[in-house]
Order: C-alpha cells, then structure tokens, then sequence
C-alpha cells in the first residue's frame, strides 16, 4: 500500500519540476527586492563635514566670538564659535 503511494508521489514531484518556468538570476532579485532600493543604506564610517563661515554675523559678533571662543570638543552653532573656526555639522561640536 506504501509503495504505490511513494511512487506516485515521486512522479508528480517530477512533473511540477519540468512544468515550473525556470527564473534567472535577474528576474528573482527585480522581483524579490524591488532593485538597490529595498536594501538598506551602507554603514560604513561617516564623513565629517565642516560648517562654512556664516554669512549672516557681523563685525562686531565675529569679535566678540574671537575673544570668547569655544574650545576643541564643545558645542558650536556655527564656525565662528570654536577657537579654530572649524564646527562639525552632524556632531555640532568644536574641531581641530
């Protein structure tokens, strides 16, 4: 009673293998993943960038901020705040 039971199961396993359409490496992933897009970003090592002088202070605020300024590592709003005038933009912080 097994046998019979085994070996039809063993040929339709081999006909729904010669019927499905076989899907090339291209196909899968355009469909699987919708492109680079459904990844997720890169998280690499992030690239400090350095806040521009503001255009928007005035003589006399730029003096004031070059007799108080900030130290390597505090906190800054813009450029003219830290001792080097150089201010990171994502840490918002003072830097060499």
């Amino acid at each position: 009673m097994k046998l019979p039971v085994i070996i039809l199961s063993i040929i339709l396993a081999i006909i729904g293998l010669s019927v499905t359409r076989k899907r090339t490496f291209d196909e899968s992933t355009m469909r699987d993943y919708n492109g680079l897009s459904s990844f997720p970003p890169h998280r690499g090592s992030q690239s400090y960038i350095v806040m521009p002088p503001s255009k928007n202070l005035t003589q006399i605020e730029r003096l004031h901020w070059a007799e108080n300024c900030r130290q390597f590592r505090l906190k800054c709003k813009f450029a003219e705040q830290c001792c080097s005038k150089r201010c990171l933009k994502n840490l918002k912080r003072c830097t060499t």
